[in-house]
């Protein structure tokens, strides 16, 4: 159970642990006792409202993490992936310039590559390109024309607006 948005942020530096006692030896510096009171207090309403059970968060992201990566059929930089609803034997990934450069040639690269591509690769395309390049139209601008354009294709109504919004 997530108490504030601190906790949050704690329980989200811990997905990458996999070592139980380091995880544990962290998460006690964060058990004091005043906040360990409002905590018990605050579970003991929760389970008396809605019936909960204690959950170890800790193992529960663990194991969310695992099923998810055992479902990723596309890998992406940002360690998420791309999970598929169709039944594909092989997904491509495009392979960004190592200087993430975005010239003329490169742009055209990244075209053809997209012009072929399933709806898969073309999410991992936008995912890794996100996290590859400042899509800005102060920085990688042609990169960021390109994205906007797959989102449009792909008729991904509510991300462009995110998309256009954010930029």
């Amino acid at each position: 159970m997530a108490t504030s948005v601190p906790h949050v942020e704690l329980i989200e530096t811990c997905w990458p642990w996999n070592d139980k006692e380091m995880t544990e030896g962290i998460l006690d510096e964060y058990r004091t006792d005043d906040f360990q009171k409002k905590r018990d207090k605050l579970l003991r309403r929760l389970h008396e409202t809605f019936g909960t059970d204690r959950v170890d968060v800790a193992e529960c992201v663990r194991q969310t993490l695992q099923d998810r990566n055992n479902k990723v059929n596309l890998p992406t930089y940002d360690g998420l992936g791309i999970v598929s609803t169709s039944d594909i034997e092989s997904v491509n990934r495009y392979m960004f310039d190592p200087e993430r450069r975005q010239d003329e040639v490169e742009i055209k690269k990244m075209q053809n590559f997209l012009s072929q591509a399933t709806t898969e690769e073309k999410l991992g395309f936008i995912r890794d390109a996100s996290y590859w390049y400042i899509l800005s139209s102060d920085y990688d601008s042609n990169v960021m024309e390109l994205v906007g354009e797959i989102l449009l294709s792909l008729q991904l109504e509510n991300e462009m607006k995110r998309f256009v919004f954010r930029n």
